[in-house]
């Protein structure tokens, strides 16, 4: 399978007027054509950052440190955040995790969806105006004529992804990055935008980078999972291996969780301790103060990549 994309050791750094921290710490995955790898972990282990260090849309006080982003054989990390921004539109869709928050609340809709369609396909106002309800049709928007002549306010939450999802797919990309595009819809509706996703990542032969913290999410859709914690991928494997033989204890506590929620457990595990702070200073292993397996060597060595029937575990003891 000819990889689409390739992170290779991605390290991505914040300052302020005091210190300057490691918010991402050597990620690396790839993804193929036509496959979905999905980033999961709690909220703020980093998973809507690499995202965005992928795409350059870091703030003015992150930056990339170290690492290769590799598209389709251009690496982001040499170029322009104009040139990156070339490539995003056209080839890279996004779909943002606030769909409130994404659209511009002073355009129509159907002007939403144009401006992409005229600035990298170079189609006329006409030809876009046409394209744009073709779209909103096409994510299973009814009466796209009247949608497209809309205002963003006037669209319920799930309509509105809907014409994120158009917006994304517009250019006809080779990868869509997804984060979080289910967030603050209701389960429903979810369905609906996972289903329709699916659909459209299969007959258009895409790639899909999705961002989730939900294994229930995941399971529907991912071929392949990276499991982040505390801003490093600490385990990684296909979504047959990750649900049903996870190595690493944070995976096996993501999972358990996500099991006793679906099954209406009485009491729900927690993991005791807190996750660390970026810029704490720590020797091994950062998961090692919550883990029930940890022994002395968890605490003063980072760990290797361990390597197991199509797993890869960042463990001592996986």
């Amino acid at each position: 399978m000819k990889e689409v994309l390739i992170v290779e050791k991605l390290h991505i750094m914040a300052r302020d007027k005091n210190e300057t921290v490691t918010i991402v710490e050597d990620v690396s995955f790839s993804i193929g054509e036509k496959e979905i790898l999905s980033i999961v972990g709690e909220s703020g282990c980093g998973k809507s950052m690499t995202a965005l260090g992928l795409i350059g849309l870091l703030k003015k006080n992150q930056y990339i440190s170290e690492g290769a982003i590799l598209f389709k054989d251009k690496n982001f990390t040499d170029m322009t955040a104009s040139d990156i921004r070339k490539i995003c539109g056209k080839d890279i869709g996004i779909i943002f995790q606030e769909p409130m928050m994404s659209l511009n609340p002073f355009f129509k809709i159907g002007k939403q969806i144009e401006e992409p369609l005229v600035q990298h396909l170079k189609m006329s106002k006409k030809e876009a105006r046409k394209r744009s309800v073709e779209l909103l049709e096409e994510v299973g928007i009814h009466d796209a004529s009247k949608v497209a002549k809309s205002y963003s306010h006037e669209l319920s939450g799930g309509m509105k992804q809907r014409v994120l999802i158009a917006i994304a797919i517009s250019c006809n990309p080779s990868l869509i990055i997804a984060d979080e595009p289910t967030t603050a819809l209701d389960v429903i509706i979810q369905a609906q935008i996972l289903d329709l996703l699916k659909k459209l990542i299969f007959e258009r032969e895409m790639s899909l980078l999705l961002i989730s913290h939900d294994f229930g999410v995941i399971s529907q859709m991912a071929d392949k999972v990276a499991v982040m914690y505390a801003g490093e991928i600490i385990e990684i494997g296909t979504i047959d291996k990750i649900m049903s033989y996870p190595k690493h204890p944070y995976t096996k506590a993501l999972l358990q969780a996500a099991n006793e929620i679906n099954t209406n457990c009485s009491r729900l595990s927690i993991i005791e301790g807190n996750v660390p702070r970026p810029g704490d200073l720590i020797n091994g292993c950062k998961f090692a103060n919550r883990c029930y397996k940890k022994e002395n060597k968890c605490m003063k060595e980072k760990p290797h990549w361990y390597y197991h029937d199509g797993l890869k575990t960042k463990c001592w003891y996986a």
